[in-house]
């Protein structure tokens, strides 16, 4: 994503049960806090803050999308990471999301594999950007077993953020992973 002006994308989500021993192209450490979140609209505003692990690189960013599934427009802008911790304490709202992003690529797609930390350690999510949502993928066979949830209610960054696990999705991902993701 760049800077500026609005982009469409599709996203496709998928939960992973461990990090893929696969290279990696980059290493991020992410922390991200929502000012808004309106479920009825599909409308979301947030501040991440992006640290590169490989050259301590540090970005921040506000974000806004409108819509779901697999038709969302989004516009980011370039923020001061100076302000984050201002930011999060005087608008955020729910829970901090941290999380250490893979960036891999995997035939002609490039993945970004989610490993959550804080009150959703344990969580592992793999995502692929689209612009066309109806173009074909694979998901790559070395990520082992994976289960679709980009169209599970409650799944997406916003919403954990904000509401927490509900009980379905709490025994949803204590079957997928036999154990608890969500530590309040």
């Amino acid at each position: 994503m760049t800077a500026g002006g609005p982009q469409r994308e599709a996203e496709r989500r998928f939960l992973l049960r461990q990090l893929p021993e696969i290279p990696f192209e980059r290493m991020l450490r992410l922390r991200q806090f929502y000012t808004l979140v309106d479920g009825n609209r599909k409308y979301s505003a947030r501040f991440r803050l992006v640290e590169d692990l490989r050259t301590g690189a540090v970005d921040c960013f506000e974000t806004h999308k409108i819509g779901g599934g697999l038709d969302i427009l989004e516009t980011e802008y370039p923020v001061n990471p100076k302000l984050y911790p201002d930011l999060r304490r005087l608008y955020g709202i729910g829970r901090e999301i941290e999380k250490i992003r893979y960036v891999t690529v995997c035939g002609s797609e490039t993945w970004e594999i989610d490993v959550f930390g804080g009150c959703f350690a344990g969580l592992v999510v793999a995502e692929l950007e689209m612009d066309d949502p109806h173009r074909a993928f694979v998901v790559p066979e070395a990520f082992g077993p994976t289960e679709e949830v980009t169209f599970w209610r409650g799944m997406k960054n916003a919403a954990l953020s904000v509401y927490g696990l509900s009980d379905e999705l709490k025994m949803r991902l204590r079957a997928w992973y036999g154990h608890d993701v969500w530590t309040g």
